[in-house]
């Protein structure tokens, strides 16, 4: 269950993101996603937040969705309300952003090359002294790129990220 002004955040969201979409070119409608972080009650009556994401498989021959998949997994952030478009064919990042009303390119969630490569290796289920020996560098800077990960992507763990950098995928 969602909880009454999580709702209607929900809903305001939703008809913004929808807008969005629509301002984007048919051609590229393929290549968005949404993520949305969103609060719920679970089974114990707490709330918990989880993030759904909307990816279009199927479009009608005027750019409207036909098919799409919904999936519920671990949220991307700890506040509810978190609204992102993404773009998978160029890896861009929309966020909403609430106070203005519309939707940025995030640049702070573009890695760096090397942060990027310890993040792919990580992804291939390397450890980190593997990193360490795969990179050339030492194990301290392994943790220092993968800390440095968390924060910029706003993620827990390695495991979030490893799936903010799935998701970001072409």
């Amino acid at each position: 269950m969602i909880q009454e002004e999580d709702l209607k955040k929900v809903q305001k969201i939703n008809r913004i993101g929808f807008d969005f979409y629509f301002q984007t070119p048919v051609e590229r409608r393929y290549h968005g996603a949404s993520s949305l972080d969103i609060r719920i009650k679970n089974r114990e009556g707490k709330y918990t937040i989880i993030n759904h994401k909307l990816s279009v498989l199927d479009m009608t021959e005027d750019g409207r969705i036909r098919l799409g998949l919904c999936v519920l997994t671990y949220p991307t952030s700890k506040i509810p309300g978190k609204f992102y478009f993404k773009m998978t064919d160029t890896n861009q990042v929309y966020e909403y952003i609430e106070k203005s009303g519309k939707f940025i390119e995030v640049k702070t969630q573009r890695l760096s090359p090397k942060s990027d490569k310890v993040l792919e290796l990580a992804s291939q289920g390397k450890t980190e002294k593997e990193i360490a020996t795969v990179l050339g560098i030492t194990l301290n800077t392994v943790k220092y790129h993968k800390q440095r990960i968390f924060k910029q992507l706003e993620v827990r763990n390695t495991s979030e990220a490893i799936q903010w950098k799935t998701a970001r995928r072409k």
